[in-house]
């Protein structure tokens, strides 16, 4: 079990037998002790999936940058672009402490439902109360769609 990056045992060891091996979620490479340092927490859409996984660099900036590529907006239409299926309404997964990253868990899911736009995005706010004080918590919710630039 050599590491993706630089060829080290990726297991670990107690009193020279091997106890724990460490691979990337997504790609399934293995990663030595050195490299998982750099790993990043991920939470999976898998039920099997009851914490977050480690996705290596790679496969977490790959990640990123399809979420990123997912455009939201808070009209029921996106310029320049048309619908070609409307899928349905989904709200991110559980409240988050801003609203950014309650946005950014809808965007993951819609990617991982196979839709590359949200119309109609909503800011849903949760009022909680300790006893001692208000706060709010953040959900998004939108259409999910697949949208697909006009052509001339």
């Amino acid at each position: 079990m050599k590491c993706k990056y630089c060829e080290k045992d990726s297991r670990d060891w107690f009193l020279f037998i091997p106890y724990a091996d460490h691979w990337c979620a997504e790609c399934g490479s293995h990663l030595c002790k050195d490299h998982r340092k750099s790993t990043h927490q991920y939470n999976m859409e898998d039920p099997g999936y009851k914490k977050p996984m480690d996705l290596c660099s790679k496969c977490y900036n790959d990640r990123e940058s399809i979420i990123e590529s997912i455009i939201a907006v808070k009209s029921n239409h996106v310029g320049g672009h048309k619908i070609v299926e409307e899928k349905y309404y989904l709200e991110s997964g559980s409240e988050f402490e801003n609203y950014d990253q309650a946005i950014w868990d809808l965007k993951l899911n819609a990617h991982l439902k196979g839709a590359n736009a949200i119309i109609n995005l909503k800011k849903i706010p949760h009022q909680h109360s300790d006893g001692n004080y208000i706060y709010k918590k953040w959900t998004a919710g939108g259409n999910l769609v697949n949208i697909q630039k006009y052509t001339s």
